[in-house]
């Protein structure tokens, strides 16, 4: 008993375009992601001169032979003229009331007290962490979403019929 696929050029094409829109979407959603993170690690920074609000930016980078992208969230760089990068670390480690007088001014406390969230130390670590939970999920979602827009999940549209000789 044998069988013979017709249409299979056009099952092809469907599942090797659904693999691509997969992929994209991955993409986009991963993006979304990081900016998320980053969004939150600004509410979540302390205040000073506003310069770690300003330090934080999404990076997006083409690593390996097919180019596939990553997305950072770095808090640092220069700026308004003052490289952060120094300040930015040892805020994120170690901010808090201190003996050295290195600690929570009015700016953090006001702002802490507008959001009714914790506004200090570990601010991108915190921001990731709350973000952490949701973001396989909707990975899959974008993903699913992408695929099943098309119809490629059930192969809708393929003119393709499977017949047994």
């Amino acid at each position: 008993m044998g069988g013979s696929v017709t249409g299979f050029e056009q099952v092809k094409l469907m599942l090797m375009q659904g693999g691509e829109r997969a992929t994209q979407a991955a993409r986009r959603q991963m993006k979304k992601e990081a900016k998320k993170i980053k969004d939150l690690s600004v509410l979540n920074c302390p205040v000073d001169k506003h310069n770690l609000e300003k330090a934080h930016h999404l990076v997006e980078e083409r690593v390996g032979v097919g180019g596939r992208k990553r997305f950072y969230v770095v808090v640092g760089g220069t700026v308004d003229g003052v490289n952060v990068d120094q300040y930015a670390m040892r805020v994120h480690e170690e901010h808090g009331p201190r003996p050295d007088g290195f600690g929570v001014g009015p700016g953090t406390i006001a702002k802490a007290k507008a959001l009714n969230r914790f506004v200090g130390r570990k601010f991108l670590e915190r921001a990731y962490d709350e973000r952490a939970p949701h973001i396989t999920n909707e990975l899959i979602q974008a993903v699913s979403n992408a695929i099943e827009s098309r119809g490629v999940g059930a192969f809708e549209g393929a003119d393709g019929d499977w017949s047994e000789e």
